[in-house]
């Protein structure tokens, strides 16, 4: 039998522009895991089973040679969106956690992931973790804290769930390896997860001269079956564009706006939540909802 223990926890710290300091109106809040589970896919003898561990940070990779055994496991965290209010633009997301390990069995690379199935079925979570939006792109896991910063694609994804109050990551094994259970530690809440958001409070809007009404977004019907119709308010007064992200933030529709009605075609879209953004030059952009049945 041939196995390898790790453990991981986290704490969130300040991320910086490449260049220069913050904007002196940009907000930063440090948001503690407030859940965590371990979901494992693991085959013996032949037969595939699904298992949850709650309040485990575990992920990797295990093997035995006899009896014959071999699993995967993702650590997934839940985090509070509810101090960031909904008009918030976010700037940046950092996620750091720690890991208890030697090294000497190696730097097992790792990625995080993006989901939003919240529900307590196995298999159904570690499909959702496997799908998930990549948000941090495959790196080396080291002993002691590991510091991690969102991509542009995290950025987004954390932006779009700011309405929903909850967000879910998960640290995806990506090779041999395992991870004990983060809450063993003799001072367990000080190694939970920590992810930090820098924000400015209110969207950044464009501004000219004279300043050009906003318009509003309305989508009807919602929910939807194979196509709603989009209008606003106004006449844009400058080119828009219009994406659709689905449930893991990835877009999904793409095209440039120059009429206040049209019809989306949505037969293509598998059934789902959807958020419908219109978005202009220098920063103004404005959110829907949209459920397709």
């Amino acid at each position: 039998m041939l196995k390898a223990t790790l453990t991981i926890v986290a704490l969130l710290s300040c991320p910086r522009p490449a260049a220069g300091s913050p904007r002196p109106d940009t907000l930063e809040t440090t948001l503690r895991a407030i859940g965590s589970v371990s979901v494992s896919k693991y085959t013996e003898s032949g037969v595939t089973r699904y298992d949850l561990l709650y309040d485990d940070l575990g992920y990797g990779q295990w093997y035995n040679v006899y009896p014959p055994v071999d699993g995967h496991e993702h650590a997934a965290l839940l985090f509070d969106l509810s101090a960031i209010p909904d008009t918030a633009d976010i700037v940046a997301c950092e996620l750091r956690f720690f890991q208890c390990s030697d090294d000497t069995a190696g730097t097992p690379p790792y990625e995080v992931r993006g989901f939003d199935y919240a529900g307590q079925e196995p298999e159904s979570l570690f499909m959702a973790v496997e799908s998930g939006a990549l948000v941090v792109p495959e790196r080396e896991a080291h002993h002691g804290w590991n510091r991690v910063l969102l991509n542009d694609t995290g950025v987004q994804w954390v932006q779009i769930r700011l309405s929903d109050n909850i967000l879910h990551a998960a640290i995806k094994e990506d090779a041999w390896g395992e991870l004990a259970y983060a809450y063993d530690s003799t001072d367990p809440e000080t190694l939970r997860p920590y992810l930090l958001l820098s924000y400015l409070p209110t969207a950044v809007e464009e501004r000219s001269t004279p300043a050009a009404p906003r318009p509003t977004l309305d989508i009807t019907p919602n929910p939807c079956a194979r196509t709603a119709t989009i209008r606003f308010s106004s006449l844009l007064p400058t080119p828009y564009s219009l994406s659709v992200y689905d449930a893991c933030g990835r877009v999904v529709l793409s095209q440039p706006v120059r009429t206040s009605s049209f019809v989306l075609s949505t037969s293509s879209f598998p059934p789902g939540v959807y958020v419908v953004e219109l978005s202009a030059p220098r920063g103004t952009s404005l959110r829907q909802k949209l459920v397709v049945r």
